[in-house]
Order: C-alpha cells, then sequence, then structure tokens
C-alpha cells in the first residue's frame, strides 16, 4: 500500500486518474491503499506499466548466512 500510495503521489495521481490510466477498478485501488485487500498479478502489473514503476520489490527472501540464520543484506 505504501508504495502504491507514494508512487501514486510523486506523480500526482488520485485513485480516479490512476483507475483511468490503468484500467484497474477505483475501488480495488482504494482498497489495496487502505491495506485491506492485495492486489493480484496482473493488478499490480497494470498498476506499474501504469506508474511507470515498480511496486512490489524486488528483494523477496533473506540471504542466509553460514548457520542458516536469516541476515539484512
Amino acid at each position: 500500500a505504501r508504495a502504491l500510495s507514494e508512487a501514486m503521489e510523486r506523480r500526482g495521481l488520485s485513485a480516479n486518474a490512476l483507475a483511468t490510466a490503468s484500467g484497474v477498478n477505483r475501488q480495488v485501488i482504494s482498497n489495496i491503499l487502505a491495506g485491506t485487500v492485495w492486489p493480484d498479478m496482473f493488478t499490480l502489473a497494470s498498476l506499474e506499466e501504469s506508474l511507470e514503476e515498480m511496486l512490489w520489490p524486488q528483494h523477496t527472501k533473506w540471504p542466509t548466512g553460514d548457520d542458516g540464520a536469516r541476515h539484512q543484506p
């Protein structure tokens, strides 16, 4: 939700404007912003394409050390 909100703010877009640009329903965007739903991959891709930036982090797992414990990068 935070990444979407920040991307919209950087571009000066409202939920209505992003809905029009992306083809994603405005209520779905509002629900994502409120944190009540997670977007599916199709929705995420549509939003990322419209905003011209990635919303989902590339870093999807923590590196582990020799002891198998997770370590922050």
